[in-house]
């Protein structure tokens, strides 16, 4: 208590003192150390990247019994001090069909991307969003994975990330899950394919067609503003609900919105 009133607000200083007491014996020291880490930015976990435990983070990831949310952390720190040794273990946990041994799968997959690169985005692409029997929950966690790879790193090219996306529209239960990430990052080059999703809805899937409105509405061509007119025609509803509950919010040129 008397070190922690020395300490910077923020800062690499402040994380390295607290993760000494990561996984401490007493649970209230863990827990609080692990909100350290939570609440910095990625730029400082980053900084801390010589004075991390590399071992003991491997030790920590392999050990299917530390809750979800503190192994996520782990995952997310390995994947600044990591080491291409790593990948064969990471590997082993993302094929597993424990389900204990992926926990924290965002985390794992983008700690596994983040070593690997573009060249681990295959088996990913295999096993979570071209397979169209992965569960719900992998497959939304892949894609959290790939959203902090467009946004916080420059690991993998977006252009390539916005290629593991388009596999999503080949599921169109799901497909409404990326197509806000195709609009925030000016991906119009699925625009007819969107168009086709649009009409092809059923009961299953026709919570896609919101989403197809709103990406057409952010795209500046003028050939969006011709599909939302054509697209009015077979559903008026769906275009009246993204008009009413959404705001018209076109990208920016820095990708956000």
């Amino acid at each position: 208590m008397q070190k922690i009133l020395t300490l910077p607000k923020s800062g690499v200083e402040r994380l390295e003192f607290f993760q000494r007491y990561l996984e401490d014996e007493e649970d209230l020291l863990a827990r609080d150390a692990y909100d350290e880490f939570a609440k910095a930015p990625y730029e400082t976990v980053i900084a801390l990247k010589d004075k991390m435990n590399h071992d003991q983070l491997v030790a920590w990831v392999e050990d299917t019994d530390i809750p979800a949310s503190r192994r996520r952390l782990y995952l997310t720190m390995l994947g600044v001090c990591g080491k291409p040794s790593d990948l064969p273990m990471l590997e082993n946990l993302l094929t597993s069909d424990d389900r204990k041994a992926k926990a924290g799968l965002d985390a794992l997959i983008a700690c596994y991307l983040t070593l690997r690169g573009a060249e681990g985005l295959p088996l990913v692409e295999k096993l979570f969003l071209g397979n169209k029997d992965a569960e719900y929950a992998d497959t939304y966690a892949t894609i959290m994975a790939l959203r902090f790879h467009g946004t916080e790193t420059d690991v993998i090219p977006r252009e390539r990330i916005l290629k593991s996306l388009h596999l999503m529209l080949q599921r169109p239960k799901l497909a409404d899950l990326v197509i806000p990430d195709l609009a925030r990052w000016e991906d119009w080059s699925q625009m007819e394919r969107l168009v086709t999703l649009f009409k092809e809805a059923d009961e299953e899937s026709s919570w896609v067609r919101v989403p197809v409105i709103n990406y057409l509405r952010a795209c500046p061509l003028p050939k969006a503003e011709t599909y939302i007119k054509e697209l009015e025609r077979v559903d008026p509803a769906a275009v009246k609900r993204a008009n009413t509950f959404f705001p018209l919010a076109r990208p920016t040129p820095s990708g956000d919105t």
